[in-house]
């Protein structure tokens, strides 16, 4: 009995193009990924200082808001 009829031997394909999709799939999930992390970054860039602004408004409304209320008080 040959050994080709026992055993499979593992076939590689060279210039035939097989494997590519899994390649163009990977890279696309990378650019998703890279996009995702841009926006992110973007967002929490934004967001920090937005939130300081919030922040710093709102102590500055309640300060008067006590100031009002002690005016008003005998």
């Amino acid at each position: 009995m040959s050994r080709s009829a026992t055993r499979k031997w593992p076939r590689i394909h060279f210039g035939t193009g097989a494997g590519e999709g899994v390649l163009v799939v990977e890279k696309m999930r990378q650019a998703w990924t890279a996009a995702l992390a841009v926006s992110v970054l973007w967002a929490s860039t934004l967001t920090f200082p937005i939130m300081g602004l919030v922040y710093c408004l709102t102590i500055v409304a309640l300060d008067r808001i006590e100031h009002w209320r002690r005016g008003r008080d005998p």
